[in-house]
């Protein structure tokens, strides 16, 4: 096997732990911070469970900033040998540019709300929609990593 396999199995497991951690975090992380008191003795309010899952998502963010790097660098090289068509890079810009809106925009907005303390900010229109425009950014994120996982593993299976 060449080392151009062993570059694309690598890029591939990457995506596949990437889109791994986004579903952690969308589907069972964050029900269960936001619901917290149903587990716990202790209450715990939407504010807290909001600051636990804000730290949450700006650790994340470290490894997502990194994987979009990774994911231009690779897609890149792929156009520039001609191994990748319109889809692969339709999939790319997509997951590059959700990941880094939510990177870059809605995470660093949501905590800098969060530490305002000010319930007037966080029960504010812009902060709503900042937070909508997020879930729906992760959702597409984790769509087109998906993509990109399944044309670059369909692609690794053609001999």
């Amino acid at each position: 096997m060449n080392r151009i396999f062993w570059i694309d199995a690598i890029y591939i497991v990457l995506l596949g732990t990437l889109f791994g951690a986004v579903m952690t975090l969308g589907a069972l992380t964050a029900p269960v911070i936001f619901r917290a008191s149903v587990y716990m003795d202790t209450a715990i309010d939407l504010y807290q469970s909001g600051k636990l899952m804000s730290e949450i998502f700006r650790r994340f963010n470290y490894a997502l900033i990194a994987a979009l790097i990774v994911i231009t660098a690779y897609e890149c090289w792929q156009w520039r040998i001609k191994r990748c068509n319109a889809g692969f890079l339709i999939a790319a810009l997509t997951a590059v540019i959700s990941g880094g809106v939510f990177a870059f925009y809605c995470t660093p907005f949501i905590l800098a709300a969060a530490r305002s303390e000010d319930i007037e900010v966080l029960s504010s229109p812009s902060f709503h929609a900042v937070h909508s425009l997020s879930e729906a950014l992760f959702k597409v994120f984790a769509f087109a990593l998906l993509t990109l996982f399944a044309l670059n593993l369909r692609r690794l299976a053609k001999p």
